[in-house]
């Protein structure tokens, strides 16, 4: 519920790009993006944990610091290692 009332409000789901990036160790990543907004997805369909590869980002990510996990309402540091649980999802709405 929490997931599809953060949508509706969500620019750069409806209005936004998309930049996929190469799936890895059952791993895939995407943003979407508008000039104001950038939403995070990093999906782990693996059956172990695995830390997000910030770098892998730095295309589109370079100036993001910080953000929000959607579900959890978790404060999220680009700047350190955030792992990902196995078969789980991690949204996350950037600052």
């Amino acid at each position: 519920r929490k997931l599809f009332q953060w949508r509706k409000t969500s620019d750069a789901i409806h209005n936004g790009k998309t930049m996929h990036f190469i799936t890895r160790d059952n791993t895939y990543a995407y943003f979407r993006y508008t000039e104001n907004e950038k939403v995070f997805v990093y999906i782990n369909n693996s059956l172990e944990s695995k830390a997000i590869p910030w770098a892998s980002y730095s295309e589109i990510a370079s100036d993001v610091k910080s953000g929000r996990e959607i579900i959890t309402d978790t404060d999220i540091d680009f700047t350190s290692e955030v792992v990902v649980s196995p078969k789980s999802v991690m949204i996350i709405e950037c600052n």
